[in-house]
C-alpha cells in the first residue's frame, strides 16, 4: 500500500498537466482578484473579512481547479496500461481506490495552500489589510474547507470513473464545481421542501454550497452540518468509485 501511494503522488508531482492547472489557477485567481476590486469597494470604515474576499472569486476558481484535476487523475490512469502493470500486484482493488483519494487529498492541499496565502498577499496589496479576526478561527476555516473539497474531489472521481469519457466527465465536474446546477434546480427544490421544512435552503446540505458559504455565518450551516456534508461526499465518493472500479477488469 505504500509504495503504491507513493508511486502515485510521484506521478502526481512529475505530471505536467498538475503544474499547468497550479499555474492556470494562479493567474486565474489574479485576475478575478483585480477585477473584483475595481466593482467591490467596500467603505473605509468597513474591514472585509479574509473569508469574504476569499470565497467570493478565489474558492471558485479552486473549486473548478479541483474537479479538474481530479477527473484527470482518474482517467489517465485508469484509461492508461498504468493500471494494468501494478492491478494483479495488488491483493485488493480497494487499495488503488485508497491511492486514488490520498492523492487527491494531497492535491487539494497544495492547491489550496498557494490559493489563499495569493489571496491574502493581493488583498493586502490592494485594501492594505488582511481582514483576519483570529488566526485559530481561520485556520479552522480553511482546515474545513480542504475537508470539503477532499468531498467534492472524491464525487468528481466517482463520476469520472462512471462515464469514463475525459471531456464529458470533466464537463460534468467543472459544472459541479461552479456550482451551476444548483443555480438551476435550487429555487424549485427549496420551494417543494419548504412545504415540509421551515425555511429550508438546498445549498445548506450541498458540498458546492457548504464550500461557498462556509464563512458566512448568516448563510452557511455552521461548522458541524459542513463536516457532516463533507465526511457524506467522502464516504460516498469512495464507496461508488470502490464499486464501480471492482466492476472492471485491469488486470
Amino acid at each position: 500500500m505504500g509504495n503504491l501511494i507513493k508511486m502515485d503522488l510521484y506521478r502526481m508531482f512529475k505530471s505536467l498537466g498538475y503544474y499547468i492547472l497550479q499555474c492556470v489557477q494562479i493567474l486565474v485567481i489574479l485576475f478575478l482578484t483585480i477585477m473584483m476590486s475595481s466593482v467591490i469597494q467596500p467603505p473605509e470604515e468597513y474591514k472585509m473579512p479574509i473569508y469574504e474576499t476569499f470565497g467570493t472569486g478565489s474558492l471558485i476558481v479552486v473549486c473548478v481547479t479541483v474537479a479538474v484535476y481530479s477527473c484527470i487523475l482518474s482517467l489517465s490512469d485508469f484509461n492508461s496500461g498504468y493500471i494494468k502493470n501494478y492491478g494483479g500486484q495488488v491483493t485488493s482493488k480497494i487499495m488503488i481506490i485508497v491511492s486514488k483519494t490520498v492523492s487527491i487529498g494531497v492535491a487539494v492541499i497544495t492547491l489550496m495552500i498557494p490559493a489563499v496565502i495569493e489571496t491574502m498577499v493581493l488583498k493586502y496589496l490592494i485594501y492594505g489589510y488582511l481582514g483576519i479576526d483570529s488566526v485559530g478561527q481561520f485556520v479552522k476555516y480553511i482546515a474545513m474547507e480542504i475537508f470539503l473539497l477532499i468531498g467534492l474531489g472524491l464525487i468528481c472521481m466517482f463520476i469520472s470513473m462512471l462515464i469514463k469519457k475525459s471531456i464529458i466527465a470533466i464537463t460534468i465536474c467543472v459544472i459541479l464545481g461552479m456550482g451551476m446546477f444548483e443555480n438551476i434546480f435550487e429555487e424549485s427544490i427549496n420551494e417543494i421542501m419548504s412545504e415540509y421544512i421551515a425555511d429550508f435552503w438546498l445549498s445548506k446540505y450541498t458540498i458546492i454550497g457548504n464550500i461557498n458559504f462556509l464563512g458566512e455565518p448568516e448563510l452557511s450551516g455552521g461548522y458541524l452540518l459542513a463536516f457532516v456534508v463533507g465526511a457524506l461526499a467522502i464516504i460516498c465518493g469512495f464507496l461508488l468509485s470502490t464499486l464501480v472500479f471492482n466492476k472492471r477488469d485491469v488486470v
